[in-house]
């Protein structure tokens, strides 16, 4: 006995000095700085970054235990300063007599609090790029050992702790931030040397989850998810058996359960089964954190969901393992406390019947309001998938829909959606992207009372229509009010799938026919609200982009339409489009005047299209016609720019006539305008413009009475004709103005460069002024010659009524016109009136000498005539006289024998009984 006590305190006593033994070598081969070091040192070499830790503690007893704290791998160049992976404290337990066994069993690895930081900056690239450094020269390979794998020991790791680590996801270019926190493990792990029986075991929590943007600050949720898990491993014998594998999401929990085999030398195959039975809707709406938004609390669901599949079979690429089992929904109902209409009787079964998926029923209501689909899909699995007995039924009211989405925060609380809507729809048919048009559909939707406003438009729309559609056509009928405007439309589109299938393209085109006809259309109203930013110029377009295949005709009619505060009336379209070719006839009435218009355009290729326009108009009011075209002149050219500007500028009755033609892109159309227009403006005026500022100032120079702000006329009339991108002006006349009449002819360039000849004829009182001044010379010349009219030829020629005349060159632009009097012109004529005046005044003398002598003679010959006509009267009388005294003999000679003739035929009419 006492040697055994020997033997052991002896034991002991070796042990404690092997064990100190041990503990010193250790302490003295391994100090803590020196462990740091070689950290820090295999850190960087291997990752490429500064690797950093703090205290290192070693405990040999009961077992090997080593605690490094505060390590640190430094963030990326670029990225926040904070570190990307930190770990408070790592703690590693080890068996010393499993080390002597050369059996490692491991205690514990536990890491404490681990913290990784994950970012993605402005550019797309992340923290963790380029992490280990430089690739390094790949080493020569070594050939794999042959035959089964296998471990050199059997290998225990007792438990890996995670406890209270944090994952953080950070979006620079965003400005989001994900976080996933208090993430806790423990998992064991048991390999023995043939890998025929591995085992692990362990569970994972995330117990919450928080959201931070810029936009809506932080949104914190005790949103809870584990997993755990039950797995045995029999790698030669190539089999996994999953005893249990849970995953939970607040109430929710799926269950897998049963084997994979066959995974290496493949295909894999699966024995599985997912069970989530009985999940109430209540229980996980309950578990939903109110922190997540504040409309949780209102929310209210009841009913349950199950899942339940078995999936059996092989995974390789010629088809998915077989599916079967189901999932349902039973007597559920969603509720909101502010939306008075929530979804109830939800119901839906979904059944997976190997190569078929089959939804019998899919049904709910809102209010009163029933919803119905069901369908099966057959072949999903791999074959040719064919849709069968796909059928919607439904009666939905929109107000609760959008005020439901308004509480959830799926919609803009400001918009307002009211209406029914009826659907009845159907469809059947393989599913082949190649031929998509061999589902056979067919349908009609009809919306009732449909009303919608928000802030986005300038006006509420409401609308009552429906629309029925097969494979064939797509025909709609609609009224639609939108603010004071109304509008019907009524429309069927043929063979419509050309318009969204390419092939059906090539064979065919879509045919469209439109009737559109509105009373009333205010399109003031219904401009877009201004924006207070510049918008910049579009580019110049630089291709036509391609015409879609449809033959369309659309007649239009509009009894009102407002523009700019102006009203047209009885408006109508006929647009025609065919192929390449688009064509339209058009006219209307403003106010008391009227215009029509017929445009056709050829698209060649798409750079080039071919534009014919006829334009006429009738005793419209300049200005608003002008206004209805502003900004719609189609190139940037500074001539158009202006013409579109005129609208505040030129006024009167106008008629005007176009017979062009142009070609090439829309910013080449003024360029290539070639054609006449005829342009005739009634009582007008025009406002102060380059034009008529330069003419002004012009004629002050001449007379100061001449001068005007702005111009009266009576007539403007003008034939013009547009060609080589310019406006070639042949005659404009302005007539019945203050300033006289105005004939002029040159041109005026897109530039707006001028090169006009003006022709004026001044009224007659600054007629007067002006030729009133009078030269030395003309003033020498009369008195030398007696002839006092030639003092009146001035310095101006004359028209032949005596009115003084003006001629002008204009060059410059429009808005900065030069003009100048021509006067070699001036000159040439003012001396051929001079020397016109002196003729005319001779000869006026030489009428006046001759007309003293026709008078004389005049005179005597009427005395001469006077005395004879006196002769002629008294003769005349004579024989007048003695004419009347026979005539009176011969009546009373015949008046016994008429006496007697009358008493005659009396007897002969009394002979006759009258």
């Amino acid at each position: 006995m006492k040697l055994f006590k020997r033997v052991l305190l002896a034991g002991i006593a070796l042990l404690v000095v092997l064990g100190l033994l041990a503990y010193f070598t250790i302490k003295v081969a391994f100090p803590p700085q020196k462990i740091r070091q070689i950290v820090h040192d295999q850190g960087m070499a291997l990752l490429g970054r500064e690797v950093t830790v703090g205290d290192v503690s070693i405990r040999i007893l009961p077992n090997l235990n080593v605690s490094v704290q505060d390590i640190h791998l430094a963030n990326a160049p670029g990225f926040s300063p904070t570190a990307a992976v930190q770990l408070h404290e790592l703690i590693l337990s080890i068996h010393w007599m499993s080390l002597l066994r050369l059996s490692p069993d491991v205690s514990e690895i536990k890491l404490v609090k681990p913290e990784i930081l994950f970012e993605v900056d402005r550019n797309g690239h992340h923290n963790f790029e380029g992490l280990g450094g430089a690739p390094k020269e790949p080493k020569e390979q070594v050939a794999a050992p042959s035959g089964p794998l296998e471990l050199p020991a059997s290998f225990a790791l007792r438990s890996f702790v995670i406890y209270q680590g944090r994952i953080r996801y950070r979006d620079l270019k965003e400005g989001r931030e994900l976080t996933l926190d208090n993430i806790n493990q423990k998992v064991n792990l048991e390999l023995d040397p043939t890998l025929r029986n591995a085992q692990t075991k362990g569970y994972l929590t995330i117990a919450q989850v928080m959201v931070e943007d810029s936009a809506a600050g932080l949104r914190k949720g005790d949103v809870r998810v584990s997993l755990s898990h039950d797995i045995r491993l029999d790698l030669p014998g190539e089999k996994l058996r999953i005893k249990s594998l849970e995953l939970g999401f607040q109430d929710i929990k799926v269950t897998v359960s049963g084997e994979v085999t066959h995974f290496t030398k493949g295909p894999p195959q699966l024995d599985l089964a997912i069970s989530a039975p009985d999940i109430p809707l209540a229980s996980v709406l309950k578990e939903v954190p109110p922190s997540l938004s504040p409309e949780i609390p209102k929310l209210s669901m009841s009913g349950k969901a199950s899942l339940d599949l078995k999936i059996a079979g092989k995974v390789d690429s010629s088809r998915p393992p077989d599916i079967r089992g189901n999932f349902r929904l039973e007597k559920a109902a969603i509720g909101h406390r502010d939306v008075p209409v929530g979804i109830t009787e939800l119901g839906m079964q979904v059944d997976f019947l190997g190569d078929t998926i089959s939804m019998p029923n899919l049904g709910f209501r809102m209010g009163e309001n029933p919803v119905a689909m069901q369908m099966a899909l057959h072949g999903w699995q791999g074959g040719k998938m064919i849709l069968d007995r796909f059928k919607v039924d439904a009666k939905v009211e929109l107000l609760p829909l959008i005020s439901l989405a308004q509480r959830m925060g799926m919609a803009d609380e400001k918009l307002s959606l009211t209406g029914t809507v009826l659907a009845a729809l159907e469809a059947s048919g393989p599913l082949d992207p190649q031929r998509p048009e061999a589902i056979k559909a067919k349908g009609e939707v009809e919306f009732t009372g449909f009303a919608f406003k928000s802030p986005a438009i300038a006006v509420a729309i409401k609308a009552d229509g429906k629309t029925t559609f097969n494979n064939e056509r797509i025909s709609e009928v609609a009224q639609v009010t939108l603010g004071k405007s109304d509008f019907s439309v009524q429309s069927e589109v043929s063979n419509w799938q050309a318009l969204v299938l390419p092939k059906q393209a090539k064979q065919a085109r879509a045919k469209i026919k439109a009737d559109i006809k509105s009373k009333f259309l205010d399109l003031d109203e219904l401009k877009p609200k201004s924006s207070s930013q510049v918008q910049g110029e579009a580019p110049p377009m630089t291709r036509y982009p391609a015409l879609p295949p449809i033959d369309a005709v659309v007649n239009i009619s509009l009894q009102q339409t407002r523009l700019l505060k102006l009203d047209m009336t009885d408006f109508s379209a006929d647009i025609r489009a065919d192929g390449p070719k688009v064509m339209s006839q058009m006219k209307g009435r403003l106010y008391s005047g009227s215009f029509s218009s017929g445009m056709q355009l050829e698209l060649k290729d798409s750079t080039h299209a071919d534009v014919a326009l006829k334009f006429d108009v009738n005793k419209v009011e300049a200005n608003d016609f002008i206004s209805r075209l502003n900004d719609q002149l189609p190139g940037k050219a500074k001539m158009v720019k202006g013409l579109s500007k005129l609208d505040s500028t030129l006024f009167g009755k106008l008629n005007l006539n176009m017979d062009v033609r142009t070609s090439g892109l829309p910013q080449d159309f003024a360029q290539n305008l070639t054609g006449n227009i005829l342009f005739m403006l009634v009582d007008g005026r025009i406002l102060e413009t380059g034009l008529t500022a330069g003419l002004s100032g012009a004629l002050s120079k001449v007379h100061s009475g001449l001068g005007f702000k702005e111009l009266n006329f009576g007539l403007f009339k003008a034939d013009m004709e547009a060609e080589n991108g310019k406006l070639l002006i042949r005659d404009a006349k302005i007539d019945k103005s203050p300033i006289g009449a105005l004939s002029t002819t040159g041109f005026i360039g897109l530039d707006n460069s001028l090169e006009l000849k003006i022709d004026q004829v001044l009224p007659p009182a600054a007629s007067k002024a002006v030729l009133g001044v009078t030269s030395a010379a003309a003033t020498s010349l009369a008195k030398a010659t007696g002839i006092t009219e030639l003092g009146q030829a001035g310095l101006f020629p004359r028209n032949s009524q005596g009115q003084a005349l003006l001629y002008f060159l204009v060059a410059g632009t429009t808005a900065r016109p030069e003009f100048k009097l021509d006067a070699k012109r001036m000159a040439a004529e003012a001396s051929g009136g001079a020397k016109s005046a002196i003729s005319n005044a001779i000869d006026a003398k030489k009428a006046e000498a001759k007309a003293r002598l026709n008078a004389e003679k005049e005179k005597l010959e009427n005395a001469a005539r006077a005395k004879a006509d006196s002769v002629k009267q008294a003769l005349e009388a004579k024989a007048a006289a003695e004419k009347q005294k026979a005539v009176d003999e011969a009546k009373k000679a015949a008046e016994p024998a008429k006496e007697k003739a009358k008493s005659e035929a009396k007897k002969a009419l009394k002979g006759l009984g009258l």
